[in-house]
């Protein structure tokens, strides 16, 4: 989840279509100023629609002041972008500190409100300055409305362009690699026998999420026009939406709905703490969710149903893909535990054959004893006889097995691990004080 979040912040970055890279330029002050150059504070003519609203009187002309971003604050200004105007019929002087930089003529062609675009290059050492524009409107109506400047290049025009196009592709390539995971669970679980037929119409949804996202982006360019109507319409939406809730039906009597109301509740935890977040930091998630909300309200939920959606799929892969590896654990430990019985079986087998060996030597060692005392026995030496046995009762002695407990199993288990561990050179100690019998039944284990 983390690395999750991490990526999603990163990727986020390159898709912000609601900000602006390079903005309107924002005026200090707003003047009219007389044929003697005295000044007088005017209305914003960006709030109140033009030359009208500030009664400019005859023989004066607009000055708008402020001072150019430093370098750095705006991405590019002074790399390619240049400063754009956009205003009516007029002549007007661009002054940096108060020198003359650029003068131009807008002519009236003869049409009700013209508006001509004037794009200037700001010079590299522009970062800080005072910027001036002095702004003599002509023509019939003596009107401005308003005069716009702005901050623009092609770099963030084409900047612009690829964060829009980037919030669909990203989001397409997301749910086109839940459509290849949920195929790749589907095709695991049918190689091994056990497919979940539940996670076809799931595959479907991602498949046609993946389709409609791309075509709302750019498939009136590329799609044919039934094809764009189609993928794009309130019906698909219906219809993925009847397809997850399939996936989910078909999953009834399985954990997938445990696991699913858990992941919805950390879910609208952690939507409601992003939700704040967004809020105070005016991010776009709280106003997509908001106009969402609203328009369902009053009738249109398909933006909160597609964001449901999303939702859906997204936590249904998930939840997929944590059943698969969960399934391969299990599998894993069970190999792992069948392997440690084989080996304890082969190291039984083993004792066992020691033993029998063990066990015919000292028959073989017996018999050879047996003979030797009866050979005496006839000879009438009984002192090499008691001392033949005495030998033989010290060797029986030392030839004995240790006793780590009166149990006879656990008594068993400690003297194989004790015969290992002297092949091995190790030595080896244990008691294990428990008594012949313990209460405990044969049955079979809950975990089993």
């Amino acid at each position: 989840m983390v690395i999750c979040v991490l990526a999603l912040n990163f990727l986020g970055r390159f898709t912000g279509t609601d900000t602006p890279i390079l903005g309107l330029v924002t005026w200090e002050r707003a003047e009219a100023e007389g044929p003697d150059g005295s000044l007088r504070p005017v209305v914003d003519p960006y709030e109140d629609g033009g030359v009208d609203a500030m009664d400019l009187r005859e023989g004066e002309c607009l000055r708008l002041t402020t001072h150019l971003p430093e370098e750095g604050e705006i991405p590019g200004l002074y790399a390619d972008a240049y400063l754009l105007l956009e205003t009516s019929v007029g002549q007007g002087e661009i002054l940096l500190d108060g020198a003359e930089y650029f003068h131009y003529d807008a002519q009236d062609k003869g049409q009700d409100l013209v508006y001509q675009q004037l794009s200037l290059t700001l010079p590299p050492d522009a970062a800080g300055r005072e910027l001036t524009l002095r702004f003599t409107p002509s023509g019939a109506d003596n009107y401005i409305s308003p005069i716009f400047a702005r901050f623009s290049s092609e770099t963030a025009k084409e900047s612009a362009a690829a964060a829009f196009y980037n919030s669909s592709a990203l989001t397409a390539g997301a749910y086109g690699l839940i459509f290849v995971l949920v195929c790749a669970i589907f095709l695991l679980g049918l190689a091994n026998g056990t497919p979940d037929w539940s996670l076809l119409p799931l595959a479907l949804a991602a498949s046609l999420t993946t389709a409609r996202e791309i075509a709302i982006s750019s498939g009136y360019y590329f799609l044919s026009f039934d094809a764009y109507i189609l993928l794009t319409s309130d019906g698909m939406l219906l219809a993925l939406t009847a397809l997850l809730l399939a996936s989910l039906l078909l999953n009834r009597r399985r954990p997938v709905w445990r696991y699913l109301g858990r992941v919805s509740l950390l879910s609208l935890v952690a939507a409601a703490v992003y939700y704040g977040y967004s809020t105070m930091t005016d991010d776009h998630f709280a106003s997509t969710l908001r106009y969402n909300l609203t328009r369902a309200l009053e009738g249109s939920p398909m933006g909160l149903l597609s964001m449901l959606n999303a939702y859906l799929l997204a936590a249904c892969c998930g939840i997929a893909a944590y059943c698969l590896v969960q399934g391969m654990v299990r599998t894993l430990s069970e190999t792992k535990l069948l392997r440690m019985k084989n080996q304890l079986i082969l190291d039984n087998y083993r004792a066992i054959e020691r033993n029998i060996k063990t066990t015919a030597s000292l028959r073989h060692d017996l018999n050879n004893q047996f003979t030797a005392l009866r050979l005496l026995y006839e000879k009438g030496d009984l002192e090499g006889l008691g001392q033949r046995l005495e030998t033989l009762s010290q060797e029986v002695d030392h030839a004995s097995l240790p006793v780590f407990s009166d149990h006879f199993t656990v008594n068993a288990l400690l003297q194989n691990a004790a015969a290992r561990a002297a092949q091995g050179g190790i030595r080896f100690q244990a008691r294990a004080p428990l008594p012949q019998e313990l209460p405990v039944t044969r049955g079979t284990c809950a975990a089993c």
